[in-house]
């Protein structure tokens, strides 16, 4: 439901962007592109479907100005880790409800460290 309030908005934010720009130009003032405070890379970690936490998260992120590039669910730590390198993450969120996604957190953790990543992880 969340996802799909999302998309619908979406083209109506897109909208304001574009007038603004547009009366920025039209002022003779620069027209930059909004960078954000940041890049946030968020996983449901492999093992795990669980994704309402991560995806609330999201939105309050996004929201406040944070770029959010979402992996997805059952995610193992090389494709988090890839996701992390190709988008130039600043932050990492794992997200997990059931007890073994710990495990695999651990695992993401360790992997980071072994691939000198050093963001915060959250």
């Amino acid at each position: 439901v969340m996802k799909k309030a999302v998309a619908y908005l979406l083209p109506f934010m897109e909208e304001e962007k574009a007038r603004r720009a547009a009366e920025r130009a039209a002022q003779g003032l620069a027209v930059e592109e909004t960078k954000g405070k940041g890049v946030v890379v968020m996983s449901t970690v492999k093992g795990d479907v669980h994704d309402i936490g991560k995806n609330i998260v999201g939105v309050v992120l996004g929201c406040n100005n944070y770029t959010i590039i979402d992996t997805g669910v059952m995610c193992n730590s090389a494709d988090i880790l890839k996701a992390c390198a190709e988008h130039k993450a600043d932050i990492l969120g794992c997200s997990g409800l059931i007890t073994p996604s710990l495990d695999e957190m651990v695992t993401v953790a360790k992997e980071m460290e072994r691939a000198g990543l050093k963001i915060p992880l959250l």
